[in-house]
């Protein structure tokens, strides 16, 4: 099955050409601690500093009253460049000035890639408060509305320490000069706003947004009392409740109170923030710091521009080839490697790299999930109708299940190495081990909404609609992913339409009947309502046995395989040669419910096929892709979703 995945976006537009190697004369370390490596061409005692700093933000969210957990799933690596030369070359670069850029970070599968120049005079640190704590509040509260998410991230932008002190919420000063020189959007309008919201996208608004969301939260955290009401809102959030139900009964403030209390706090101008006092200096705990090998330090900025959107492919390789060059054995290198290949679609030249790497290092937990991960790809590209059940496992899936669950054994706490081993089980519904594997993906990830969409799939094929019909409503539906939605319903569509034969050939005919017309009053997509009241149409509907009977069977057939031409071919030679006008009357039913679905499941493929491309960092063809799919006959819902994904990657693109 082709998953939607979410697109991942950095903080800055473009990414200019990388000019060469770094110098071998350059001397990099590399620094290890509790949550995160280090790898730097600055001095020991500055890369010691800034450890401290990150290490600090992470105790004072561990303190801050909010609930949540803080311990990234993942490896965290921050490269730190001594200066704008030795930066320039790995940066994305804002308005092609990449000496204008103090940082960025960008968060994969892999892990979170920060990198910093420390010879900006601004603080680049910012760039990492402020996506670490997206990151963070992403971990935990998936359901996060854009302003606290948003709000958060700005409020801890300008932490500071300062020996065993933190500051946490100094002000943000551009965003308290558009508050004062502007009018407040309505709190109503903030607190439910996403990314589709006109107040977020809007060119002379976005100051506004992010300085309203700041100001919010600052508000809110301000006065101990509220502060630690926080975690109450998330749990809330958690449990799937409306954004503003949830905020009115933590805070007891409806969204014009609310507005009233921020305006006179803003013509206050004074924004107090808080001080933390910490136990220790990181410093003073164990930092192992190690000297990198010119080999090391290739492979290392290899890994970084190749996690680092838009891919410059040959500049990842040409430094990864110059580690191999001088040391052939980096299992790291060729896994990275087979990493960039299976991101051009370069299957088989993938699998050669992957093999080597684990013929280097056949414990390494790493090149296992990218393995295993690249054959679940290559097998999902090859089903006809995006889903199938298996008796026994193919040979490739099978190949892919234990790449990933050896993932597993070797690193039991990677969270992208669970859900792989997960998504491979969704075609055995009937497994034992499927419900336990998806919902052991779910706690690992709970904001992959693919995962819910599995369990969907895997509810219906266990014979269990109610089940499979509660957790699209109650949870994917509330996710606002129409595409996931709509496959959903249609996956629902076909089990229903399973059982409706099963309960005709029991002679249970009013029954099967009640099942499709229920089925087909929950479902919100058209040409799926259009197919299932045309099969109840065909259940309630006598027409005579014999070979036309038989013929519209073996159409029916072939469209349950997914090959809706074929089938809408026979149906229109049905209805030209048959003389029974019931059949006739079914078969145009069918035919017309077919034609919409096969549309609809077009635009879809052509959906998913514009993310994929742009989760691969192919920005050019994605944004052809979905200006192709703008130009067909869509609904509201997909048309409003695809021009959502269009500006995501326009933001990405931008000159």
């Amino acid at each position: 099955m082709k998953r939607v995945l979410a697109i991942a976006v950095c903080l800055i537009l473009l990414t200019p050409a990388v000019s060469g190697l770094p110098k071998e004369s350059e001397r990099w370390i590399r620094l290890d601690a509790d949550h995160f490596t280090l790898f730097s061409n600055v001095a020991p005692h500055r890369t010691k500093r800034i450890a401290n700093q990150v290490g600090k933000l992470k105790q004072a969210l561990d303190k801050s009253s909010v609930g949540m957990d803080t311990q990234s799933p993942l490896p965290t690596y921050i490269y730190v460049f001594k200066n704008a030369s030795s930066f320039r070359d790995y940066t994305i670069g804002l308005d092609r000035k990449p000496a204008r850029v103090a940082g960025f970070f960008v968060g994969s599968e892999d892990g979170n890639y920060v990198a910093i120049n420390a010879g900006s005079g601004e603080r680049p640190e910012e760039v990492v408060f402020h996506e670490y704590v997206h990151y963070w509040l992403d971990n935990n509260v998936p359901a996060a509305p854009l302003w606290v998410s948003e709000g958060l991230a700005e409020y801890y932008s300008t932490f500071y320490t300062r020996e065993r002190f933190a500051e946490i919420g100094r002000p943000v000063f551009s965003h308290a000069a558009w508050l004062r020189d502007n009018k407040m959007i309505p709190m109503a309008s903030l607190l439910t706003a996403d990314t589709g919201s006109p107040d977020y996208h809007e060119q002379d608004r976005v100051g506004l947004f992010y300085a309203q969301c700041w100001v919010a939260v600052h508000y809110l955290m301000s006065d101990p009392e509220s502060r630690g009401k926080l975690g109450d809102y998330f749990q809330r959030l958690n449990a799937r409740q409306d954004p503003v139900k949830a905020f009115r009964e933590t805070w007891g403030l409806s969204p014009e109170e609310f507005q009233d209390k921020l305006e006179k706090y803003v013509s206050k101008d004074g924004y107090a923030y808080y001080r933390l006092t910490f136990e220790r200096e990181l410093e003073d705990t164990s930092l192992h710091v190690t000297p990198m090998s010119y080999a090391d330090v290739l492979a290392r900025l290899g890994d970084l521009v190749a996690h680092n959107p838009p891919i410059q492919f040959e500049s990842a390789e040409e430094h990864l080839a110059a580690a191999l060059e001088i040391d052939h054995e980096m299992a790291g290198a060729w896994a990275t490697l087979g990493y960039l290949d299976q991101l051009r679609g370069e299957d088989t030249r993938a699998a050669e790299r992957f093999e080597r790497a684990l013929s280097l290092d056949a414990d390494n937990a790493r090149t296992h999930r990218l393995y295993g991960l690249s054959l679940l790809e290559t097998f999902e590209e090859t089903l006809v109708t995006g889903f199938e059940i298996y008796e026994e496992l193919p040979p490739v899936l099978a190949s892919a299940r234990e790449s990933l669950r050896r993932a597993v054994e070797l690193d039991p706490g990677h969270p992208p190495s669970i859900v792989g081993l997960a998504r491979t089980y969704v075609y055995e519904p009937h497994s034992d081990e499927t419900l336990l594997s998806i919902q052991r993906g779910l706690e690992a990830m709970p904001s992959r909404n693919d995962l819910l969409l599995d369990l969907v799939i895997v509810s219906a094929h266990r014979g269990n609609l109610p089940g499979a019909w509660r957790i699209l409503d109650d949870a994917l539906r509330r996710r606002g992913e129409s595409s996931m939605v709509r496959s959903a319903e249609g996956l629902i569509a076909q089990v229903a339409i399973e059982q409706a034969y099963d309960l005709v050939d029991q002679e249970e005919d009013v029954e099967a009947i009640r099942l499709l017309s229920e089925t087909a009053e929950r479902t919100t997509t058209r040409p799926i309502q259009r197919q299932l009241r045309a099969q109840a149409t065909t259940l309630g509907t006598q027409v005579e046995e014999g070979e036309d009977l038989d013929f519209y069977d073996a159409a029916i057939k072939e469209a349950n395989r997914g090959r809706l031409d074929d089938a809408i071919a026979m149906l229109d030679a049905l209805i030209e040669k048959t003389e029974q006008e019931k059949l006739k009357l079914v078969a145009e039913a069918q035919r017309e419910a077919m034609i919409e679905i096969k549309q609809e499941t077009e635009n879809i493929t052509l959906f998913n096929r514009a993310i994929a491309l742009a989760n691969d960092h192919k920005f050019k063809q994605a944004l052809q892709t979905i200006d192709q799919l703008l130009a067909r006959d869509l609904d509201a819902d997909l048309r409003e979703e695809a021009r959502k994904v269009r500006h995501e990657i326009s933001k990405v693109t931008a000159p």
